[in-house]
């Protein structure tokens, strides 16, 4: 498929029943979620960067954690590392379509 043609992506599955993973039906307890080796989401504060394609997770990650914090590289001009020091982020979790963050020139945040 076009999705799996994109750089960066390691395999595209379909998804049976809609929201599985994240339904608390199927998983009634809290969950913690490896998105790579050794890095989990989970904690009580979670940081979201993102772009607009990632505002329909929101809704499922507030069933996991206390609060939720959604940054907007395009809006906010400062530091991601600074910001989650203030707000008092436990994770962070860089929320992107493939094809934008290539394209992104505001990505540059993430490295302050």
């Amino acid at each position: 498929t076009k999705m799996q043609a994109l750089p960066g992506v390691e395999r595209v599955m379909r998804v049976s029943e809609p929201y599985k993973k994240a339904n608390r039906k199927y998983h009634p307890d809290d969950s913690v979620i490896e998105i790579a080796p050794g890095v989990t989401v989970g904690g009580k504060k979670l940081l979201v960067v993102r772009d607009s394609y990632s505002d329909s997770l929101a809704p499922f990650l507030s069933q996991r954690f206390g609060e939720i914090h959604l940054l907007d590289l395009r809006y906010y001009r400062t530091g991601v590392a600074q910001y989650a020091q203030d707000v008092g982020a436990d994770r962070i979790l860089v929320c992107y379509s493939v094809e934008n963050f290539i394209k992104d020139l505001d990505a540059v945040f993430l490295a302050q």
